[in-house]
């Protein structure tokens, strides 16, 4: 069996969306002869935890945990702040140094993870016969470790890209003109780097064949993707009975508003004010400040909604899949962001929790790979956000035709094989293999 070192800031126990990925490669990559080994911190940064993740992880897995020098610039306390809020409380950097500290957290405040990490990996590699690097971003630290390494060891590096890095339209809108060109230096040095270059947006696999031509490197897409084993036995979250259950489950904050729903529920409800009672919105998980300066509580003090709409704040994976197992309808919002930006913004990985249930997705975005996504596959009713017309009259159909409506536009079973994370690992280790003939034939040439 061959050993692949996987690196990875984001893994458990730390929670959240960005640690599923890694997990599930980690996870079913010896069933297609690659002993993983991970490279991931040890005092990190985690917003949030998940002790149930690691008991997905293989008994026998070799976990390396290296220390970062975070806690000198960050000190970070979760408060509660109404439903759903997580406050950061923030020390030096929300102070006098706060400009400063700026230039040493490029490309992210996990930087000072940096030397530690790569004095770990570098050690691996020389006490272990390691046949390929593996790292996924962001965080794209995790991307100028592998590189390092790679480049110490001469072993070939693959870089997992779930969104993208330069091409990404929120970076280039909110990051001052200089260290965007430290950011453009360091996404050069690890695609350069870089015997294969995954993405799981056909766009941003494309912008980066385009930006880096090369005849030996591997470009490829390989979409995110969802577990069966995560979905079976897992019992409903209870439902109020005659309600039309609206669930979106994951963070929302910044561009990623609930905004639009919101407005389309109020609407529904004045259009028809019979089905005020008839409708539930459930929003699972952190809510944080959006780009207006608002919370979700002023949305929905604002629009008289205290009735119609709950807000969880953070819960556990299993937690959030009983909510999407209860649901209606499936909610997917994407953020507001640049026209030129919108392709290479990235497919809400959300999408993928959804697929299994087949249940009727209602997605509001901009047009962009989310939107395409959705159309190429027909699993969701696709809304622009300012569609507040088109939003009401769905919900008003999903309330009258509810039983009708129950599973119209959802997944296809036929789907299941497709983005089964288990066949989107057998990709994964067909790149390993890939890379590993290309380095061999090189050494040897």
């Amino acid at each position: 069996m061959k050993t692949a070192l996987i690196i990875a800031y984001d893994f458990p126990p730390g929670g959240g969306a960005g640690i599923k990925r890694t997990l599930k490669f980690v996870k079913f990559l010896p069933e297609f002869s690659y002993r993983p080994v991970v490279l991931t911190v040890k005092n990190g940064n985690h917003a949030v935890r998940d002790e149930g993740l690691s008991r997905q992880l293989p008994p026998d897995l070799e976990v390396i945990r290296a220390c970062t020098l975070e806690s000198l610039y960050v000190r970070r306390s979760r408060q509660k702040r109404g439903a759903g809020h997580v406050v950061h409380n923030r020390g030096l950097d929300a102070n006098v140094l706060r400009t400063l500290l700026r230039c040493f957290k490029t490309p992210d405040s996990r930087v000072l993870w940096f030397p530690f990490a790569t004095m770990a990996g570098w050690r691996l590699t020389r006490r272990t016969a390691v046949d390929v690097i593996y790292s996924s971003g962001p965080s794209f630290v995790n991307h100028l470790v592998g590189a390092v390494v790679s480049a110490l060891s001469h072993k070939p590096l693959v870089c997992d890209f779930r969104d993208a890095w330069m091409a990404d339209p929120m970076l280039r809108t909110t990051t001052p003109r200089r260290l965007l060109q430290i950011h453009a230096r360091q996404e050069a040095f690890v695609i350069n780097q870089s015997s294969a270059v995954i993405t799981t947006n056909p766009f941003v696999t494309a912008d980066f064949r385009n930006r880096y031509v090369s005849s030996s490197r591997i470009y490829q897409t390989i979409y995110n993707g969802f577990d069966p084993d995560d979905y079976s036995g897992v019992t409903p979250a209870p439902t109020t009975e005659g309600r039309l259950r609206v669930v979106h489950t994951g963070r929302l904050y910044g561009e990623r508003s609930p905004r639009p729903l919101l407005q389309a529920v109020r609407a529904l409800f004045e259009s028809e004010p019979a089905l005020r009672g008839k409708v539930e919105v459930v929003l699972v998980g952190a809510c944080e400040v959006f780009d207006d300066g608002k919370q979700v509580e002023d949305y929905i003090r604002e629009m008289g909604l205290e009735a119609a709409v709950r807000v969880t704040g953070y819960v556990s994976r299993q937690e959030s899949l009983a909510h999407q197992a209860g649901a209606d309808v499936l909610v997917c919002v994407t953020g507001r962001v640049p026209e030129q930006g919108r392709y290479t913004y990235g497919i809400a990985g959300k999408l993928f929790d959804y697929l299994p249930w087949h249940k009727p997705i209602l997605a509001l975005t901009d047009e962009g790979a989310t939107a395409a996504f959705l159309r190429e596959h027909g699993i969701g009713c696709v809304f622009s956000p300012d569609d507040i017309v088109g939003q009401t009259g769905y919900l008003a159909k999903l309330c009258h035709e509810k039983d009708a409506m129950r599973g119209k536009h959802g997944a296809a079973a036929a789907l299941s094989d497709k983005f089964n994370t288990r066949t989107l690992t057998g990709q994964l280790a067909e790149c390993f293999r890939d890379v590993s003939d290309v380095k061999r034939e090189i050494s040897n040439g």
